[in-house]
């Protein structure tokens, strides 16, 4: 079973967003920021030593905060009624609040604010529903991620990449969002890879349902490999920075590639899947204009 929302108006007007190149540069001690990160990291992997820490070290000049005031840049300078903020990765500055920061730091002049943390990937997705429910007349969904540290999954190999992205969402005019769907996987990812992906390839099969596959392609998290997804007809995978997953992201680093593609602008519609690897799926339906 899965869950569906059919928004009655509701448009995807813009996308920006910066990507993050790291330095891997080792930074010298644990200062008084990172140590925290360090700690926490090594709670849930206490094989990692503190040599190897600061070896894979990102560069700690540049935190979440900075990423995402650089992606709203690119916004246009007029009234919002709704910013929301999602943060997964916990960064080099954990003593900070990262909203309050933006706020303070950017040009955005929004009515009310709303932050999302430990939504994982899914808030490309979950963000622009909750935005459905209560945005009013235009709103910013922004995604930020920026790691500590360089990661690279055991199940799902692929680099995980730094980026801010912003979509300016609006209930007037766009690119229309037909639905969005969830669904919560019997199997974990991480433990049961194949049985995930079947769950994976059967909730696909019933969207497919909804749509012509023909006029459709296909955006999924940049994780998962076209061998693990063959199954799927008009699959776009990336060219640009194709070995990196920008986390929360990452579709919409995609999607904004497909939209300056004249050959892929020959569809109707842009399927958005993405997923935590875990146990949740989450996905939109775009149709292009």
């Amino acid at each position: 079973m899965y869950s569906l929302v059919e928004p009655n108006s509701l448009f995807i007007s813009n996308i920006n967003g910066v990507i993050y190149q790291t330095s891997n540069q080792n930074k010298g001690d644990l200062n008084y920021y990172v140590m925290p990160i360090y700690k926490l990291i090594k709670y849930y992997q206490p094989d990692i030593s503190s040599e190897y820490f600061k070896k894979h070290l990102l560069n700690e000049d540049t935190s979440s905060v900075e990423l995402s005031v650089e992606a709203l840049k690119e916004v246009k300078k007029e009234e919002y009624d709704l910013l929301v903020y999602c943060q997964n990765q916990a960064d080099n500055r954990p003593l900070n609040s990262p909203l309050a920061s933006i706020i303070f730091n950017s040009c955005v002049n929004a009515e009310n604010y709303i932050g999302l943390s430990h939504l994982e990937n899914i808030a490309s997705v979950e963000g622009i529903k909750l935005m459905n429910y209560i945005l009013k007349k235009k709103g910013l969904l922004l995604m930020t991620e920026k790691m500590s540290y360089n990661a690279t999954p055991r199940h799902f190999e692929m680099n995980l990449g730094n980026s801010s992205v912003c979509l300016e969402v609006s209930k007037e005019s766009g690119h229309k969002i037909d639905f969005i769907s969830t669904k919560v996987t019997e199997s974990d990812g991480y433990i049961h890879k194949d049985l995930f992906l079947e769950e994976f390839k059967g909730y696909y099969t019933q969207l497919s349902k909804l749509f012509n596959e023909s006029d459709t392609v296909t955006v999924i998290q940049n994780r998962l490999t076209l061998k693990e997804l063959e199954f799927i007809p008009n699959l776009y995978k990336r060219t640009e920075n194709a070995s990196v997953d920008y986390q929360s992201g990452d579709v919409w680093v995609t999607v904004k590639e497909i939209l300056k593609s004249n050959n892929v602008l020959k569809k109707q519609q842009i399927l958005v899947m993405t997923t935590n690897f875990r146990h949740k799926i989450s996905c939109c339906a775009i149709h292009i204009n």
